[in-house]
């Protein structure tokens, strides 16, 4: 097994990678992992974050205020909201 970090993967392809201009990688697998923080939603909607920085959420996807209640009109889904439910 392989790992790379700090490349720029120019192509992906269903047997190989390219990074760079010339690093041709074949594979039978390949999993990418992309970004360093969290998305700065928690500051644009002024709410909670979990310690990875993502929203969070109650068991209905509702974004949770500074406050500590649900703003009824706001939803987070996907890898911005961080849900304990």
């Amino acid at each position: 097994m392989e790992f790379r970090t700090g490349g720029r993967v120019r192509n992906i392809a269903e047997t190989q990678v390219l990074i760079g201009d010339d690093d041709l990688i074949e594979t039978e697998a390949v999993l990418w992992a992309a970004g360093v923080a969290a998305s700065p939603v928690t500051r644009w909607l002024d709410a909670k974050a979990d310690r990875s920085g993502r929203v969070e959420v109650n068991d209905r996807t509702r974004v949770i205020g500074v406050d500590g209640e649900a703003l009824s009109h706001i939803y987070a889904i996907g890898d911005t909201a961080g849900s304990l439910a």
